[in-house]
């Protein structure tokens, strides 16, 4: 948490490009830290996985960068005067708005020469998720009716979205442009707009987004910082929002050991069983570190560590694991993982208890037990 803040501080206060040989090199400080000076033992792309997914959650700094510059075009959509900078960048547009700019592909849009270079490379990495390959051309159904003007300048769309109609979206059913009727009955639009309908439907014949020119990863990736867009602008932790859209958004990652236990136990298992089973590993890893400490510290005892030793010592680790548990898929995989453990604890404390320890009950609630007031 000391490193992300600098370079977040950096990067809003630079907006240059940079060379993805800076990334590199950051990248190879990081590393060089993690490992001691030494090679590295494990992949990088490995160790930037979620702690969920296997990994560590060590910083990618380019997709952290890319994701200062998203958090950047969703404060975009704030309304009017709720940042100053924002405003500031909106003056420099056509129009007074940079929004129809950002979901119009970069043929269609106008020519700006005044704009700021923090808006550029806003544009730059908006434009690497929505304007990439076969979706160069084509608008997202997302975009606003607005951004629609680039293709018939004297078409403003105005009328339709007064009545509702304020995204492209709004005009689709099941993927599909809606009947002139269907839209009369939903949005009352006056038969006068029956023009507008038919150049809508031209436009949308090949300049629009369709599901085969996107992929379920898009889907899951793009919908999340697009609620995000038009809902909440202002919400905060738009920055972790953008940054575990990006990790998601990469190819899903096979790594080797993943490959050989897919070969051995087929069918592949899903992600949710291998979360299970890596918290399962986790709450092995955690006995093993547990006994390891009691031998180290009574190493010059007579008397082998006991059972009820081993069991406080786990508990303590427990305790730990369920303090970082901070969203309610986490906890259900804990108390998935642990409920084995948890379980004997409970057995062995209805036999011997002991002060101050924190109890497992049926209920998947925890509650401390009160000391006992020792006898006279």
């Amino acid at each position: 948490m000391l490193l992300l803040p600098k370079l977040l501080y950096k990067f809003r206060m630079l907006p240059i490009y940079a060379n993805p040989k800076f990334y590199k090199h950051l990248q190879a400080i990081i590393s060089s830290f993690v490992w001691e000076a030494r090679k590295p033992r494990l992949a990088s792309s490995l160790l930037q996985q979620r702690t969920q997914q296997g990994g560590l959650g060590l910083p990618d700094v380019a997709k952290y960068h890319k994701a200062s510059l998203l958090e950047a075009a969703i404060k975009l959509h704030a309304t009017k005067g709720t940042f100053q900078w924002v405003d500031m960048e909106h003056a420099t547009a056509p129009g007074g708005s940079l929004i129809p700019m950002l979901w119009t592909p970069p043929q269609f849009r106008p020519h700006t020469p005044h704009m700021f270079q923090t808006s550029v490379l806003t544009m730059k990495q908006w434009d690497s998720l929505h304007h990439s390959k076969n979706k160069s051309e084509k608008f997202h159904p997302r975009a606003p009716m607005a951004a629609l003007g680039s293709l018939a300048p004297g078409l403003t769309w105005s009328s339709w979205r007064k009545q509702g109609i304020t995204h492209i979206a709004d005009a689709y059913h099941n993927q599909q442009l809606m009947p002139f009727p269907d839209l009369q009955k939903k949005y009352g639009l006056p038969n006068s707009s029956i023009f507008q309908y038919l150049q809508l439907k031209s436009i949308a014949a090949h300049k629009i987004l369709t599901q085969r020119d996107t992929t379920p990863h898009d889907h899951h990736f793009l919908d999340a910082i697009h609620d995000r867009c038009w809902q909440t602008p202002t919400k905060p932790k738009s920055l972790a929002l953008c940054y575990a859209s990006l990790l998601h958004n990469t190819a899903t990652t096979h790594f080797p050991y993943e490959k050989q236990w897919q070969a051995e136990y087929a069918p592949s298992p899903s992600g949710d069983a291998w979360l299970r089973s890596l918290n399962a590993l986790k709450v092995a890893i955690l006995t093993i570190l547990a006994a390891r400490n009691l031998i180290a510290t009574n190493w010059k005892s007579d008397i082998c560590p006991s059972r009820q030793q081993l069991l406080d010592k786990l508990n303590l680790y427990y305790t730990y694991e369920r303090m970082t548990t901070n969203s309610p898929k986490r906890s259900q995989a804990l108390r998935e993982a642990w409920t084995p453990w948890a379980n004997i604890y409970a057995n062995q404390q209805r036999t011997t208890l002991s002060p101050n320890i924190i109890c497992y009950y049926p209920d998947q609630s925890y509650h401390p037990r009160p000391p006992t007031t020792p006898k006279r």
